[in-house]
């Protein structure tokens, strides 16, 4: 994975967990900014006792029936300002670290679980922080890692798919921190507050809908993760590396009958 560099006010925060603030400060109280630069990231499947290596065009592709260990290299450089508020000429010092994150998703066995946990202690040659997360409780942090890369399908790797239709909710503030996760097919995940992603891997279509009440924000994510998060699981739905999908956008209440043709059941869009 190519280097990428991003800016927050405390070099320390991956020892933090889940719990780190969202975002991402420029500067702390002492004038001092830290860039953080990511140097490499690896990832491991787990499968019952054994690990095997991610390759790095599915690094981000993550199963909710699964588990894994990702490791993130990085480089923290701390830089200033001078006293007119200049940037400083000085070069930026940078030190290297390195962070394991034991990612569980909500239906992998508790066998993996605790074998992903054995597994990260054995890899930890650095004796880096190392933080475990559950599904749905990533921090910017993790999602960072990826840049806007993180798909979190359904069941588990390897496992065919029952549908064509693929659905998934729009999650991120930011376009690094994009990722998408697959929910049932059902119009009745649709929410007006939200943008959600359909995929139609029969007819080789990409639908992009957005709630009356969504925000700017939202749905431009929702335009960034469809066409750049879904190049990374096109094989693992079904499909070819160099499958191209068409991408349609769909509107709350001005939706095309195709969109509902890959749903058995119709009932109302509802808002939370």
């Amino acid at each position: 994975m190519k280097e990428s560099t991003m800016s927050i006010n405390n070099p320390n925060f991956p020892a933090k967990g889940p719990e780190q603030e969202t975002k991402y400060a420029p500067f702390c109280q002492t004038r001092r900014f830290f860039e953080i630069t990511t140097l490499d990231v690896k990832m491991w499947h787990i499968q019952e006792y054994e690990h095997s290596p991610v390759p790095q065009s599915e690094i981000g592709l993550l199963h909710s029936g699964d588990t894994y260990v990702v490791r993130w290299a990085y480089r923290v450089a701390v830089t200033g300002r001078e006293l007119n508020g200049q940037p400083s000429r000085h070069a930026p010092q940078g030190r290297d670290r390195c962070c394991y994150f034991c990612w569980q998703g909500r239906d992998a066995p508790q066998n993996e679980k605790g074998a992903a946990a054995l597994l990260t202690v054995e890899l930890d040659r650095e004796n880096g922080p190392q933080v475990r997360l559950s599904q749905g409780s990533e921090p910017p942090a993790f999602l960072g890692v990826f840049e806007g890369r993180m798909m979190v399908l359904k069941g588990r790797k390897g496992q065919q798919p029952a549908t064509t239709s693929r659905l998934f909710i729009v999650r991120g503030e930011e376009k690094r921190e994009a990722y998408l996760f697959e929910v049932s097919a059902s119009v009745r995940q649709l929410r007006s507050r939200a943008s959600l992603v359909l995929v139609d891997t029969k007819r080789k279509k990409v639908y992009v809908w957005h709630g009356v009440r969504s925000q700017a924000s939202t749905r431009d994510i929702a335009r960034f993760a469809a066409k750049n998060v879904l190049k990374g699981g096109l094989e693992a739905m079904g499909l070819s590396p160099e499958t191209q999908l068409q991408t349609i956008e769909q509107i709350e209440g001005d939706e095309c009958k195709e969109f509902f043709h890959c749903k058995s059941r119709m009932p109302s869009v509802f808002s939370p």
